[in-house]
């Protein structure tokens, strides 16, 4: 959940039952929107991370078990306004990779990413960190969903163990 200074909650979450990302807004007003599908292809919406940038914009992060394409991997939207309504947010995947055939999803033994973790710098760019334990690496993406200078691409930075 993310907290504007007008006091209007941004609040993402993955609905178990349908294996998708969701998002919801309570107003300044008091008043809620309804529950908007951000994703659904796939098993989806795990460990969803949301941060407001400096125009209350939000931006969301959150790990893939496993696409309808057999991918997983961490994928990250940004709302385009304060006070998205559906269709209003673009997506991007920071990271994919395609699970073998044999291989069970989930992310419990982690065979892509596990939590992702978000922070918007104060000029909007987006830094999303995750670890991938098959390869016992640190990555690093930076960017925005555009694709501009510097677009989420992951990138090593180091070894945890």
């Amino acid at each position: 959940m993310a907290v504007a200074s007008d006091g209007t909650a941004h609040i993402v979450y993955r609905d178990a039952d349908a294996g998708s990302l969701r998002y919801v807004r309570r107003g300044a007003d008091g008043v809620w929107t309804q529950p908007m599908v951000l994703d659904d292809q796939g098993d989806v919406g795990y460990f969803p991370q949301i941060r407001l940038d400096a125009e209350r914009r939000p931006h969301i992060v959150h790990s893939v078990a496993r696409t309808v394409d057999g991918l997983s991997g961490v994928r990250y939207l940004v709302a385009n306004s304060a006070t998205p309504e559906l269709g209003d947010f673009r997506s991007r995947a920071v990271s994919v990779r395609r699970q073998a055939d044999n291989q069970a999803p989930g992310l419990a033994g982690l065979p892509g990413p596990g939590r992702a973790c978000l922070h918007i710098t104060n000029s909007g760019r987006a830094l999303v960190g995750f670890y991938r334990a098959d390869q016992r690496w640190l990555y690093l993406a930076r960017g925005d969903v555009d694709g501009g200078q510097g677009a989420p691409s992951s990138k090593k930075v180091g070894i945890s163990r």
